[in-house]
């Protein structure tokens, strides 16, 4: 009887055996984050004595007992106390869990969790802890002088990660014109370095163009690291703007940033009326005396280059209405000249109104007349054409006198109506003595051509001799106008 009583006693406590279990599981924790190492006992109706820890880490690689919990003094440390490990279970409940502060990559390794129950024994479980080390990401840039040769651009490192992190550059915007080398090297506590370097051309082209590095790492969301190409060169075309009616502006395209300089003759501006600020030049007040050559030079350390603008002041005082009487007054001049000489009009007009063509035959001596008078005619307009051309000559000669003597702004106006005013005469007395005088004299289409024709060619002549006859008058008009211009500029 007792032998079967035993014998049931030993079945069930194999059946309570068999069916009680420890509860571990695998974790994975960031470094320097905080890890629970999860512990319970279940399906047992077994008296629990204790409950110990073991590890097997990197700092620690030997089996190494390190906490025990009691029923009667509670947790205790076992060789050294470490204060980052927390117990977070309940004894009475079969819950022998652990939480561990502030993990470092030494932690990692198999943490085991063993209860000792009456009177099946020990029974335990392994908690491997996986530590995830997240990259130190840096980015070091060079800054190149603009050339022909591959240079080194940047380099983006992603240093002691654990795993390996994935570096890329998103050079997308530039497509071939750079190009990314990466490599990476493995250290014995599990973490590698990773560095991709970015190469390329030194070119304008590419200058303050975006490429960002982009890491990737399962310890740590993506991070971007931001980077713009910056390449070097000296001060391109330098220009001078006029921003406002009394200042001036220098820009040039260079990087670094240009510095300004202002100067006039070569030497820095001085003048109590002008005012530099940087790449601005501003004039106060507009004297005479600030007629000069102006210079906007812009420098960095690797050039510099220059632009120069000439100042002049011509100040206007009484001479508008002098002007205007001078106008007036060779208005008035070329009037009663043109009038003298165009008095052959008037008589070649009335000499055809008071002829009549007359039908005779070819040998008559009247036909002969008619011809006489179609060379008188040619004549009269051979001395138009004259007239045209001399008065064509006067405008030019007015014209150049004016642009001579830099006053050329007063006399624009004057200068438009009086040209166009004798250039529409010259046209007018030329057509009318043709079309008024040759068509009247009954002449054929095909003779009027070949006098017309003649008459360019007389004309060509007397525009030789006319030239000669110019020229002394240039002179002479010269110093009539120079002696006007001079009384200007004493008003000024």
């Amino acid at each position: 009887m007792a032998y079967t009583m035993l014998l049931l006693l030993l079945l069930h406590q194999v059946r309570e055996t068999k069916a009680l279990r420890v509860i571990g599981g695998e974790k994975t924790v960031v470094q320097d984050g905080n890890a629970v190492l999860p512990c319970i006992l279940i399906e047992t109706q077994e008296s629990l004595s204790q409950i110990s820890w073991q590890r097997r880490t990197r700092e620690k690689p030997q089996n190494d007992n390190f906490y025990t919990i009691l029923p009667t003094t509670g947790p205790q440390f076992v060789g050294g106390e470490d204060k980052r490990f927390t117990f977070i279970g309940n004894f009475k409940g079969n819950n022998g869990t652990l939480l561990l502060s502030s993990v470092t990559l030494m932690d990692e390794g198999i943490y085991t969790c063993i209860f000792t129950l009456f009177p099946s024994g020990s029974h335990k479980t392994e908690i491997p802890l996986n530590v995830l080390v997240p990259p130190v990401t840096s980015l070091e840039s060079n800054t190149p002088t603009v050339g022909k040769d591959e240079v080194l651009f940047a380099t983006c490192t992603a240093a002691v990660s654990k795993p390996p992190a994935e570096v890329k550059w998103n050079i997308s915007p530039l497509g071939e014109k750079v190009r990314a080398a990466t490599s990476a090297t493995q250290y014995t506590n599990g973490t590698t370095t990773t560095i991709s370097s970015l190469f390329g051309v030194p070119t304008l082209e590419v200058n303050n163009q975006s490429v960002p590095c982009v890491v990737t790492s399962e310890a740590l969301a993506n991070e971007t690291l931001p980077f713009t190409i910056q390449v070097h060169f000296p001060p391109m075309e330098v220009n001078i703007i006029k921003t406002s009616p009394n200042t001036f502006e220098c820009e040039s395209k260079a990087n670094p940033p240009a510095n300004f300089t202002w100067k006039r003759s070569g030497e820095a501006v001085s003048q109590p009326s002008v005012t530099v600020d940087g790449a601005k030049l501003q004039f106060l007040s507009w004297t005479p005396d600030l007629n000069d050559l102006y210079e906007c030079e812009a420098s960095n350390q690797h050039g510099n280059n220059s632009h120069k603008l000439y100042i002049q002041v011509v100040v206007v005082k009484d001479c508008c209405v002098a002007g205007w009487v001078l106008f007036a007054l060779l208005l008035i001049l070329n009037a009663l000249w043109a009038c003298y000489k165009f008095e052959l009009l008037r008589r070649i007009i009335a000499s055809v109104r008071g002829r009549q063509p007359v039908a005779t035959s070819s040998n008559s001596p009247v036909r002969a007349q008619e011809s006489l008078q179609v060379q008188d005619q040619q004549a009269e307009v051979e001395k138009i054409s004259n007239c045209a051309l001399k008065t064509l000559f006067m405008v030019i000669i007015f014209l150049m006198h004016i642009m001579l003597f830099e006053v050329y702004y007063i006399f624009a106006p004057i200068i438009s109506v009086y040209l166009c005013c004798w250039l529409a005469t010259a046209m007018f007395l030329g057509c009318s003595c043709h079309f008024c005088g040759l068509k009247r004299s009954g002449m054929p289409g095909r003779n009027f051509t070949v006098f017309y024709k003649h008459a360019l060619l007389d004309s060509k002549k007397n525009l030789l001799e006319l030239g000669g006859q110019m020229s002394n008058k240039f002179r002479a008009n010269l110093g009539i106008h120079a002696y006007v211009m001079l009384k200007f500029h004493t008003n000024v």
